[in-house]
């Protein structure tokens, strides 16, 4: 009977782990984003639709802005969310002139016209291949979200590739009580 309770409680924490990894991820569906450089992007990629792209010439999920250009996106996430991180997709490779953001600031807001909380980032794999770089932000709560991208200040003409942003939510407070009476009952078996 104990190794089916032990069973019962290890299958459940896996479930609720499990379902706590992919309900932390704000849908992309009714993610919406500006830009300011507007024409001046030479790909038609979406920056929020839950897509990343693992084909680099498929312009319709990379978006690109020159060398000598910073980059804001205003993105709208359609409804109020504790933030636990912001993920940025981008492509480096050096062979084809592309490179890693320099700098990425990040701002946020309830209301869409006063933004706080700034967030820098700066440490950004430049390896060539596709990278994802988590930004930790810290405990805010927002609808709208400002990125600030700013290039490397290199030589020579490079470009920049976005694929795209995710947004993390902090986990309700239910599956991490779930997730405490799990482990409560793992320490009470020990005893």
């Amino acid at each position: 009977m104990k190794k089916l309770c032990v069973f019962v409680v290890v299958s459940v924490m896996a479930l609720v782990m499990g379902a706590n990894v992919s309900a932390g991820i704000i849908d992309a569906g009714p993610i919406t984003y500006t830009t300011s450089i507007g024409a001046f992007w030479w790909m038609s990629g979406d920056l929020a639709d839950g897509i990343v792209s693992s084909d680099i010439f498929n312009d319709a999920e990379w978006l690109g802005f020159g060398s000598s250009e910073i980059l804001t996106v205003d993105f709208d996430l359609h409804g109020t969310y504790a933030l636990a991180a912001v993920d940025v997709t981008y492509l480096a490779a050096s062979w084809w002139d592309q490179r890693a953001p320099a700098r990425i600031d990040l701002t946020f807001s309830t209301d869409g016209v006063n933004y706080g909380d700034l967030v820098t980032e700066t440490s950004f794999i430049g390896d060539d291949g596709i990278q994802t770089k988590s930004i930790g932000v810290p405990d805010v709560t927002c609808q709208y979200v400002k990125a600030v991208l700013t290039a490397p200040q290199v030589n020579g003409n490079y470009w920049h590739r976005l694929s795209e942003f995710t947004f993390s939510e902090v986990p309700e407070p239910a599956t991490m009580s779930l997730l405490g009476v799990g482990l409560l009952a793992l320490v009470r078996r020990k005893k």
